[in-house]
């Protein structure tokens, strides 16, 4: 229910309000709700819009300006949720929930948080402990899907709040995004190991490569492509089988048990409303 609501929060943000208008005050009555939706509709929508912008501002660790993962607030988080929290500061202020100043505040302490974080390649590690931003879960790690939102959460916040572009280019330059890439199977290459320094390709079970299309992951996909850090070959190589579910064809995250939000998650930052997998 947490990430379904995060998850609400920025495609109404970015959904209903374009990042490129001016500052507005965010209403049910504003021209870019959805035309489709009743008076009603849109005064649910608002206030749960409301609703779920309470929970970042409540459930951020003052210490280090980090989002929990939950409201149950577990010691560690991921650099996902701070993807979720940055994208999310920068639409409340877009549409008037916050003023400017106050996206700034939360959006830089989340920046000098991730600067903080132990590095791999460039890349933050995953997962860390909230309040002291130390390394959690092990040596090795999945490290593409939470990758793939913090980069979302990146991208709208230099989109939203132009003044803080200079300091993520500096954050994302070091960011080995062509390590990722295996050139012999079109795919990104499978987790982590911090102590071989190295990927973690080769498991028990058979080879770990992130090479579906309906996951998280694509959005990591898109951006080292359009950043020409990767060849647009790899787009092409994702694979896309179709499962049925309740009687309906739909593209197979590649995932067991996690539901839409893993193929949703990168809808929240591209328009696919009118390609395949939207």
């Amino acid at each position: 229910m947490k990430v379904l609501r995060q998850v609400f929060f920025i495609a109404v943000g970015f959904g209903f309000f374009a990042p490129k208008l001016p500052v507005v005050a965010a209403s049910p009555a504003h021209p870019n709700f959805s035309k489709d939706l009743r008076a009603d509709e849109r005064e649910y929508f608002f206030k749960l819009y409301q609703d779920t912008w309470k929970y970042f501002d409540r459930f951020a660790e003052p210490i280090t300006g980090v989002s929990y993962d939950s409201s149950a607030r577990q010691p560690a988080t991921s650099i996902s949720n701070i993807g979720f929290s940055m994208a999310a500061a920068a639409v409340a202020y877009r549409t008037g929930l916050i003023p400017r100043r106050e996206a700034r505040r939360r959006i830089r302490r989340s920046l000098e948080a991730l600067e903080k974080i132990e590095k791999w390649r460039g890349f933050p590690v995953p997962w860390i402990l909230v309040r002291t931003l130390k390394r959690v879960h092990g040596d090795q790690f999945s490290y593409a899907s939470h990758l793939s939102v913090l980069i979302g959460g990146l991208v709208v916040t230099k989109a939203a709040l132009p003044e803080t572009s200079e300091r993520i280019r500096r954050f994302l330059g070091p960011m080995r995004f062509r390590d990722l890439y295996d050139p012999k199977t079109g795919w990104f290459r499978g987790g982590y190991d911090m102590k071989t320094n190295n990927f973690s390709v080769f498991q028990p079970w058979g080879h770990w490569y992130y090479k579906h299309f309906a996951s998280e992951v694509r959005l990591l996909s898109f951006y080292a492509i359009a950043t020409g850090q990767v060849p647009a070959e790899h787009w092409k190589a994702l694979l896309r089988p179709k499962i049925k579910i309740e009687g309906k064809k739909v593209m197979a995250s590649g995932y067991e048990e996690a539901g839409l939000g893993v193929p949703y998650l990168t809808g929240l930052f591209l328009d696919e409303r009118r390609k395949a997998v939207g």
